[in-house]
């Protein structure tokens, strides 16, 4: 042991009574394994300041009652109150608080050369005297306190730690029998004019002690520190991260979620609480039925999340149909992906399930996403059908506006979504990077469709082109894209082989999509396009493409003429099976017709009279300008001036009624 010379000893008294933290730090080192975050040099500093009643609500871990035992000490050996009790939710609690400043007195070697030796008498389990008549005490919660006295001195200090406990915090009644312990008491038991207390606890229920005293009126300073906080950009950050790394907490925080304990990680660690009547969505309103996705049009959003430092937000993706007012979720996940592998993860999403529409983060997509992706576009010759997401309103409002649905059982999980389920009861705390990506479901609910009477029972697994009839590619066009559809009529029936979208000028794009639709359907094709198309002055020179090729081209009707053949195809039944057949791998045309070609809606959720602009307006006016052309006759040129009808089962022949 050290000794020290009296003028030393002096100094170091004057030096260390001045700087508590120096204090903590010098006297107590062999206590100090990790270094000392901010947060608890702010608690020493309140422990040992004039403030009268102080709680510190910190995460388990943060040890809190580690820094009250040195404090204690420290202020118990420069004499800052003669008569100290130490409660906890028991007496044997509180003599484990008691014990440990009694073991500091006793091995502590330099506590010992800086104030001498402090043991007196009594010097037990329950009860410690230093030499200079300071008391320690310890006391259990709910114990008989009234009148406690050292000799004439009424306790002038008071720290309790965690004087609740999981028990005392399950019912109502629990709850007020420790808090009316506490307030008519413990509190009245003091020393009024010189008493201070220090309260260290976890929030352990919204009525629990600690949010309690957060009342402006209670006469406490409240603080509270949960193990992880966001900085300013809204990136994770630890807390202590000597000790408890953002790896750390995160691998906590997914078991503890997996395991379905979101609350008791939520109090224990993040030092907040929420009544069972603020969580919108509970555990039974989630149903899991395995489901196969057949014809219905699947959608999918992109969160992006801009970095994948430790403890930033997770870029979160989910997969939907919406089949009538029920929501079917096929996949769900976050990630930390860096930007390259976001774009990765939205192809091989759509070469998966070719989703009717990609949704991304208007955001995102803006600022590093589109210009990548169109150059993936390219590289890959696919197209993603995306739509850039700016919704009006905050992320919690969008995720709340599920709750409607899941309430009303109508969203189903396809399969198991553990991540998905886990932010779902924990919301509104925790990650919400999935949930943030589903609520965009009710952003890109398509509005009513052009053709509600499309069922699973138009389309066909295989279809393959019929060798005696023509086949047709219906062209359509933008400035910006070009469409195709594979098309026959063979008695009756619309049979739709196959489809193609690109994006680029017709000029650019088309010879390669004559050459891969010739390839993939092993047949001579026909090429036909709206009538639009050869306006003169009003035109994107889709038929100017096809001429540099030196392909003929039949032109078709204006769209609106084929809209409601197309109808009546789908009604009309041939030989017991649908006038309209469309084969499974037309992808395009299957996800148009199951939502993507609908009805626009206006901000205000009005249906407008035309379609939505977009891909599928595009590829399916095509196929209503070659339906146009039944109306009439056969689009086949060797028939084009016949006039042709149809019997009720379906049957076409040649009329000799006048055409109109």
């Amino acid at each position: 042991m050290t000794l020290l010379v009296l003028d030393e000893r002096e100094d170091a008294l004057v030096k260390l009574a001045k700087d508590r933290r120096l204090a903590h730090k010098v006297l107590f080192a062999h206590r100090h394994s990790h270094s000392t975050p901010d947060f608890q040099y702010q608690i020493i500093d309140r422990f040992h300041s004039p403030i009268r009643n102080v709680c510190e609500v910190a995460f388990r871990g943060s040890a809190k009652s580690t820094i009250a035992e040195e404090a204690l000490c420290l202020r118990g050996s420069f004499r800052e109150f003669k008569h100290a009790l130490i409660v906890g939710s028991s007496f044997d609690k509180a003599a484990e608080r008691l014990h440990a400043n009694r073991r500091q007195f006793e091995k502590n070697e330099r506590l010992i050369a800086l104030f001498g030796e402090l043991r007196g008498q009594p010097w037990g389990d329950d009860k410690l005297e230093l030499s200079t008549g300071v008391v320690f005490q310890a006391m259990g919660r709910g114990q008989a306190i009234r009148g406690t006295k050292s000799e004439d001195t009424r306790p002038d200090f008071i720290l309790c730690d965690d004087i609740e406990d999981r028990l005392s915090c399950g019912t109502p009644e629990g709850r007020e029998k420790v808090q009316n312990w506490f307030f008519t008491e413990l509190l009245p038991a003091g020393d009024e004019p010189t008493l201070q207390v220090r309260v260290l606890c976890n929030d352990m229920g919204v009525e629990c002690l600690a949010n309690r005293l957060k009342h402006p009126d209670s006469g406490f300073d409240v603080h509270v520190y949960p193990w992880v906080y966001q900085d300013e950009d809204g990136v994770e950050r630890p807390l202590w991260p000597d000790r408890f790394p953002m790896e750390h907490i995160e691998k906590k925080r997914r078991q503890m979620f997996a395991l379905g304990r979101h609350s008791e990680y939520n109090q224990e660690y993040m030092c907040r609480s929420e009544a069972p009547e603020d969580k919108p969505f509970k555990r039974d309103m989630i149903r899991e039925f395995p489901e196969v996705r057949t014809w219905q049009a699947s959608y999918a959003a992109f969160d992006p999340a801009r970095t994948v430092t430790a403890g930033a937000c997770e870029t979160g993706h989910a997969a939907w149909s919406w089949i009538s007012n029920r929501l079917v979720v096929w996949e769900a996940w976050g990630r930390k992906l860096l930007p390259d592998e976001i774009i990765s993860s939205m192809f091989e999403s759509q070469a998966e399930h070719r989703h009717a529409l990609v949704g991304v983060d208007e955001v995102g997509l803006n600022e590093f996403l589109l210009q990548p992706v169109r150059h993936e576009q390219v590289k890959r010759g696919m197209v993603l059908p995306l739509r850039a997401l700016h919704p009006a309103r905050s992320k919690t409002e969008r995720i709340r506006a599920l709750q409607p649905f899941f309430n009303a059982r109508e969203v189903v999980f396809a399969k198991p979504l553990p991540e998905l389920q886990a932010q779902l009861i924990a919301f509104p705390s925790g990650k919400r990077d999935i949930l943030d990506a589903l609520a965009y479901s009710l952003v890109m609910r398509p509005g009513a469709p052009i053709y509600e009477d499309f069922t699973g029972q138009n389309v066909v697994e295989g279809l393959r082109p019929v060798s005696h009839a023509p086949l047709w590619l219906c062209f359509n066009a933008t400035p910006h894209s070009v469409t195709a559809m594979a098309v026959q009529f063979v008695n009756g029936v619309i049979r739709i082989l196959g489809d193609w979208a690109r994006e680029g000028e017709p000029a650019t794009v088309v010879p390669d999509m004559v050459s891969l639709a010739g390839l993939e359907l092993q047949r001579d094709v026909r090429v036909i396009v709206p009538a639009s198309h050869f306006d003169r002055y009003h035109n994107v020179g889709l038929v100017q493409a096809f001429r540099r090729m030196a392909r003929e081209v039949r032109r078709g009707t204006v769209e609106a003429e084929g809209r409601e053949i197309v109808r009546q195809h789908l009604r009309r039944v041939v030989k017991g099976a649908p006038a309209l057949l469309i084969g499974s791998d037309a992808r395009w045309t299957l996800n148009g017709f199951a939502g993507g070609y609908c009805r626009a809606t206006d901000k205000r959720g009005v249906l407008a009279d035309g379609a939505e602009e977009g891909v599928y307006r595009t590829l399916i006016e095509g196929l209503e300008s070659f339906a146009g052309l039944l109306r009439t006759g056969a689009p086949d040129d060797e028939d084009r001036d016949l006039n042709y009808a149809f019997t009720n089962d379906g049957r076409r022949y040649i009329s000799a009624r006048a055409q109109r």
